[in-house]
């Protein structure tokens, strides 16, 4: 039995809940209690991880899946001794890669087996098909989800998808853009309130994160707020998601490389070729 990387994606129904924001600063309190984390910029017409850290990157997932290069060759260093795989910008052949492209990323990210305790995937919103992909390839789905009534909607509808489509039945939830712990407890509740009624699938709460300042900051300055601003709210809010995530997220363990679980996840999510493109409703 060997130990693989837990696999988290960071994926939401709507667009603009801050996603990108929460996987980098995630990956780097998790970095502070000495794992090896590594971020998949998996919005891939629309790189965004590498700009919050403000970093360049010359060759990007494109470039792997053109055969252009090797995985090792476009991994980039971010702080704290973190990995990120790049995605492409404005490239739009990128926004839905096909079949044979996703077992070729897979064979290609089966080469940084036993390299990382964890990979985190920064999903694209909504539920298209590189969505959907990235999802059904992680242990850990995360949604995130904001005050903003449309956000608990499409969240909802992202959970009934990846349910009812890709069986997925257990997922994490963290509630972003809030003042306090009392404002997040209650996103989460109206989540789970639409969620329990119609589906049968858990929800776990990882917490929240305090919309303050600091934050707001760190991103025009390109700097992750728990670097910016480590005494900040929101850095200590990530800091408790971190410590939740060591705690909550069991290990994952299998006989062979961590492909075998990617590829099994692909065979058994074979949802983009039956998934009826509908607008998904309550019930």
């Amino acid at each position: 039995m060997g130990l693989v990387p837990k696999v988290i994606s960071i994926t939401s129904g709507k667009g603009g809940v801050g996603k990108t924001n929460i996987s980098v600063n995630l990956a780097l309190k998790l970095s502070q209690r000495n794992k090896k984390v590594l971020i998949i910029d998996a919005d891939l017409g629309l790189a965004n991880v590498n700009v919050l850290f403000n970093l360049k990157a010359n060759k990007t997932i494109n470039d792997l899946m053109n055969g252009d290069s090797e995985i090792t060759d476009i991994l980039i260093d971010g702080p704290g001794g973190i990995k990120i795989l790049p995605a492409s910008s404005g490239i739009f052949s990128m926004s839905q890669i096909e079949d044979s492209g996703e077992h070729v990323l897979l064979s290609h990210l089966n080469r940084l087996n036993n390299l990382f305790d964890y990979i985190i995937i920064d999903t694209g919103a909504g539920i298209g098909k590189n969505v959907l992909f990235f999802n059904s390839i992680s242990h850990h789905v995360t949604i995130i989800v904001t005050p903003e009534p449309t956000s608990i909607t499409d969240a909802y509808a992202l959970i009934k998808v990846l349910n009812k489509n890709a069986k997925i039945k257990r997922f994490k939830i963290i509630v972003n853009q809030v003042s306090s712990s009392g404002e997040g407890k209650k996103i989460y509740g109206a989540l789970y309130g639409v969620v329990s009624r119609f589906l049968t699938v858990s929800l776990d709460y990882l917490g929240y994160v305090a919309s303050d300042k600091a934050l707001r900051k760190s991103v025009l300055t390109q700097k992750p707020v728990v670097l910016y601003a480590p005494d900040s709210p929101s850095s200590i809010c990530f800091d408790t998601i971190a410590s939740r995530i060591e705690d909550k997220l069991q290990k994952v363990t299998q006989t062979g490389s961590i492909q075998l679980f990617w590829e099994e996840m692909v065979k058994n999510a074979d949802f983009w070729k039956r998934i009826s493109w509908k607008v998904y409703t309550f019930g």
